[in-house]
């Protein structure tokens, strides 16, 4: 603006501040005075958003005391020059309230400008690009020298709660997405309609076009802002985690960013380490060495989230309260061989074999007789029990290795083998022999065997089986 239009400006503040004096406003000529001065610097610098914040806080001042200062047919000539510069300013600021992608489809070449920027996926699903928006917002950084602007951004969506508030009850769209679209695209101006910042005297004349159908202008924030959500189709929704947020963000202004260039768009991440320069300085209009001059929304939301006004914590499942089972009469309890399997006894030790058994057993030619079958005489436990007699040892015979351990058995002089003489043995009761044998340990014979075992049943004669093998035995030692 030249020197000119802003003397105008003054002059009719002054106007306006003379009217309410008379009206008893009570409203600072300084308060205002150096409000407009405010802006005046910011926009020299380049800080439209600061330029427009003071303006519309000029104009609110302008609207205390008695609402003399009015809009409409009564409005003042200061009010309304303010107007008008804040139009200006916002539609050179604002990063475009047309949805890009159907300005033009063909990429456009990468410029050297633009290509600082992060290079993002072209991809405008929300599945290919939802792990690459989390891993921007993790890596983004506030520029420093912008952190100032940011809070003072993030203050004014703060300032406009109870309004977003008041349309998240009728769309449940949370109220502080409200106040980063508002802020996009309307400066925080409650004058302007939501859908793209156009005036709400009269349906929007920019895309979307012709909003709100219903209604007649002048329109109330509220229900053009309840048109906008109902538009983009965001009213009724209830998923907002962080990546679905950011990509709503995003396709409210459009995809042309990340369609045609492949870099971060400054709408979300404007004042970031995220983009330096390159944006749409008006609808379908690109220039490659333009800087932002308005703060990203998702620069705004990172500030709202440290200072905790906002939270993307997952909300942990509602724990589950278990009901104590009524008690149950315990049945009775089973026999001890239904419920389980008794364990298997201890396999009894094997008796030491008889000096048949081991004679029969050495023989691979002669068949074995059955143990059982042999008559065992029982041992009577009140029979004395003798002193053995000593083993009789045949004279001339070739030394022998010892006899197993196990008592000696005579054979009778009855059945002695054709070739082998035996002596005749001292007399033994049976039932005696066999007692003492299976009460006390045999002991090895002082002397070795003159055979390998030649034994007889007590008590009777041998059987068959039993004379074959003893002859075959005597004819091996021989």
């Amino acid at each position: 603006m030249d020197q000119e239009a802003w003397n105008q400006i003054y002059n009719d503040l002054e106007t306006d501040l003379a009217a309410l004096a008379k009206r008893g406003g009570g409203v600072s000529d300084l308060d205002v005075v150096l409000a407009i001065d405010k802006a005046r610097f910011a926009m020299e610098r380049g800080d439209n958003d600061q330029a427009i914040a003071l303006i519309q806080e000029v104009k609110r001042l302008l609207r205390a005391g008695d609402g003399a200062v009015t809009r409409g047919g009564a409005a003042s000539a200061g009010v309304d020059r303010l107007d008008a510069l804040e139009d200006n300013l916002h539609s050179t600021t604002r990063l475009g309230s047309a949805r890009l992608e159907i300005v033009g489809e063909e990429e456009e070449a990468p410029t050297r400008a633009a290509s600082q920027n992060t290079k993002v996926n072209k991809s405008i699903k929300f599945e290919d690009i939802q792990d690459e928006i989390l891993r921007m917002w993790n890596a983004c950084k506030i520029r420093p020298e912008k952190a100032s602007a940011v809070r003072s951004e993030a203050d004014r969506v703060l300032a406009n709660r109870k309004v977003y508030e008041s349309i998240s009850a009728k769309t449940q769209v949370p109220w502080w997405f409200i106040g980063l679209i508002h802020g996009m695209e309307c400066s925080f101006s409650l004058g302007k309609h939501l859908h793209n910042g156009d005036s709400l005297k009269a349906r929007t004349w920019q895309v979307p076009a012709g909003r709100p159908k219903d209604g007649s202008p002048p329109f109330t924030f509220e229900a053009s802002a309840i048109d906008a959500l109902q538009v983009d189709g965001f009213a009724g929704k209830t998923d907002w985690p962080l990546a679905m947020v950011l990509f709503r963000l995003e396709r409210y202004n459009g995809f042309g960013y990340r369609k045609k260039f492949g870099f971060a768009s400054p709408y979300l991440w404007s004042y970031t380490n995220h983009f330096t320069s390159g944006k749409y300085v008006k609808d379908g209009v690109f220039d490659s060495n333009a800087t932002s001059k308005q703060c990203g929304a998702a620069a705004m939301l990172q500030d709202l989230v440290q200072r905790g006004v906002v939270s993307f914590e997952e909300r942990k499942p509602e724990p589950v309260v278990a009901v104590a089972p009524k008690p149950v009469a315990s049945p009775a309890p089973a026999p001890a061989s239904a419920a389980a399997p008794s364990p298997a006894p201890a396999a009894a030790p094997s008796p030491a074999p008889t000096p048949i058994q081991v004679a029969v057993s050495g023989l691979s030619a002669a068949p074995a007789a059955a143990p059982a079958a042999l008559p065992v005489a029982q041992p009577v436990p009140s029979a004395p029990t003798p002193t053995p007699a000593p083993p009789v040892a045949v004279p001339q015979a070739a030394p022998a290795p010892p006899a197993p351990a196990a008592a000696p058995v005579v054979v009778p002089a009855a059945s002695p083998s054709p070739a082998t003489a035996v002596p005749q043995a001292a007399p033994v009761q049976p039932a005696a022999a066999a007692a003492a044998s299976a009460q006390a340990p045999a002991e090895p014979a002082p002397a070795p065997s003159p055979s390998p075992a030649v034994a007889a049943v007590p008590g009777g004669a041998a059987s068959p089986a039993v004379a074959a093998a003893l002859a075959e035995l005597a004819r091996r030692s021989k």
